[in-house]
């Protein structure tokens, strides 16, 4: 004989939005970054490709006398929408273009600007992402701009500090 079973009824209540999200709007005009194109799915992972970035372009980049690292980027990793490719380096500017590396052109736009607190590449770095496209762009006025890829930004510091401060520059536009 075919017998049914029901579960006892539950209720489950979750409370989101209560852990701030820090961020700032900012402009910025096209620029450049320097240093080491890559694909993530290619290399294993973006923990591998930031790896062979330290290893083979990092001390290029702040060696003789010429320093690429600046504010606002000083190291930055450009994701593109939607593909596993990166570059990873420092923004161009005015200094001269070093041999080997890659060049790649990131357009003008307007990008909200996330802090983050924790040791870069740890597991708040996904809760980050998390957060922001499940908890902030839902309630904001902005929609995330697919032409343009998002940023992860290291200021000088130990980024292996829980205490590191470090951004994500995700690329807008009004909804």
């Amino acid at each position: 004989i075919p017998l049914k079973t029901y579960p006892k009824i539950t209720f489950k209540l979750t409370i989101k939005g209560v852990n701030e999200m820090n961020f700032r709007i900012e402009s910025k005009e096209s620029f450049k970054i320097i240093g080491l194109k890559g694909n993530s799915v290619e290399e294993d992972g973006c923990d591998k490709l930031w790896s062979r970035f330290m290893k083979s372009y990092n001390e290029r980049l702040w060696k003789n006398g010429i320093n690429y690292y600046k504010p606002p980027f000083w190291q930055v990793g450009a994701y593109m929408y939607g593909t596993s490719d990166c570059i990873i380096g420092a923004e161009l500017g005015d200094k001269l273009i070093l041999d080997s590396m890659d060049i790649e052109t990131i357009p003008a736009a307007t990008w909200a600007v996330f802090t983050i607190t924790s040791a870069s590449g740890s597991i708040e770095a996904g809760e980050a992402y998390t957060r922001i496209t499940t908890e902030w762009f839902p309630t904001s006025t902005y929609k995330r701009n697919e032409n343009v890829p998002q940023l992860e930004v290291y200021p000088d510091g130990n980024a292996n500090s829980n205490d590191y401060q470090w951004e994500i520059w995700m690329p807008i536009l009004n909804k």
